[in-house]
């Protein structure tokens, strides 16, 4: 799979930099995330892996849960249901849940845990928590 970067170039016009290159990254990535979004965007996505050098991968495409899910929140001021998610249907829930929660502090969504597997007690739901960050 190739991935492309799109850079700020440094002085000289030419990304020099390790963290030039990390920035451009996640940068392309996170306006991804936001050009999703149509309330406030305080999401910053932080879920995706790294290559070789560090460089953030953009994985907003990939189904992150298979099958049918729901996302609940630990305030349970905030839950959803959705089939197949992707990373980026993931970053734009996360996004809601912090905007009904007015959560301003752990705005880094890192990844999920999986409170409950799919079984017949969830109605093959697998139920999921964000992991946010700060």
């Amino acid at each position: 799979m190739i991935y492309a970067v799109m850079a700020y170039p440094s002085e000289g016009g030419k990304v020099t930099t390790q963290k030039e290159l990390w920035r451009a990254a996640y940068d392309a990535i996170q306006a991804k995330v936001a050009k999703d979004i149509k309330d406030e965007v305080r999401v910053r996505y932080s879920a995706f892996k790294s290559d070789a050098n560090g460089i953030p991968i953009d994985n907003l495409g990939e189904i992150a849960v298979k099958g049918n899910v729901t996302v609940l929140d630990d305030t349970d001021m905030f839950f959803a249901f959705c089939e197949n998610p992707t990373w980026l249907d993931l970053a734009v829930l996360a996004n809601g849940m912090l905007n009904k929660t007015d959560d301003d502090h752990h705005v880094f969504f890192e990844n999920y845990e999986i409170i409950q597997e799919r079984s017949e007690i969830t109605k093959d739901n697998t139920i999921i928590r964000f992991m946010m960050g700060s």
